[in-house]
C-alpha cells in the first residue's frame, strides 16, 4: 500500500472517531430536548442556569390571547392564520423580569434551531407570542407533523423567518 493511501486511511479513521465522540457527547443534550418536547415543557434559562420550567398547564393558565399572523412558507404566498398563545413578555414578567431590563432572549427549538429576539421586539405590544393553538386545535408535536407543542411567533415578521417551531428553551440575556 502506498504511503499516501495509508495517510488517507488514517485521516479517515481519525475523523470517524471524532464524529463518534461528538455524537456520544451530544446524545445527552438530544435526549433532554426530546423529553422537554414530549412533555410539553418550556425551560427558562438565565446566567447558564435553569431558572424555571413551565409545563403545559402553567402555560395555558396565562391569559390566552387570540391573534393573527401571516405564515409564509417556501415559495408560497403568505397565509393569514389564527393562533392562540401568550405574550412572551408576560411569561418573563411572571418570573420577575421586566422587558426593559432584558437585552434579548434566545429561543431554541428541539431540533437545535435558534433565534435571537431583541428587547425592542419583545417590548412591542401584540408582537412576540408563545403560541400553543392554531385555530381551535392545539399545536401538534414534530412527530405528528406539527410545529408544537409551542411555537414562538413574531406577528410583525412579514416573512415568518424568525418564528421558532418546537420551542423548548428561552435564554434571557440582560443588559
Amino acid at each position: 500500500m502506498k504511503k499516501n493511501n495509508i495517510i488517507l486511511l488514517g485521516l479517515i479513521a481519525f475523523l470517524l472517531i471524532v464524529i463518534v465522540i461528538f455524537t456520544l457527547l451530544n446524545q445527552e443534550g438530544l435526549d433532554h430536548r426530546k423529553v422537554l418536547s414530549d412533555e410539553a415543557k418550556l425551560e427558562i434559562h438565565y446566567n447558564n442556569e435553569i431558572l424555571y420550567v413551565y409545563d403545559f398547564d402553567e402555560i395555558i393558565d396565562f391569559e390566552a390571547v387570540k391573534f393573527m399572523a401571516n405564515l409564509k412558507e417556501d415559495g408560497r404566498d403568505a397565509l393569514e392564520q389564527n393562533y392562540t398563545g401568550v405574550l412572551l413578555k408576560h411569561i418573563l414578567e411572571h418570573i420577575g423580569f421586566l422587558v426593559s431590563d432584558i437585552d434579548a432572549v434566545i429561543v431554541s427549538a428541539v431540533d437545535g434551531y435558534t433565534v435571537v429576539i431583541e428587547q425592542e421586539k419583545l417590548a412591542q405590544d401584540d408582537n412576540v407570542y408563545l403560541a400553543y393553538k392554531l385555530g381551535e386545535e392545539y399545536l401538534k408535536p414534530r412527530e405528528q407533523g406539527g410545529p408544537g407543542p409551542y411555537q414562538v411567533i413574531i406577528s410583525n415578521d412579514p416573512f415568518s423567518q424568525f418564528w421558532v417551531k418546537y420551542a423548548i428553551k428561552i435564554e434571557i440575556k440582560d443588559k
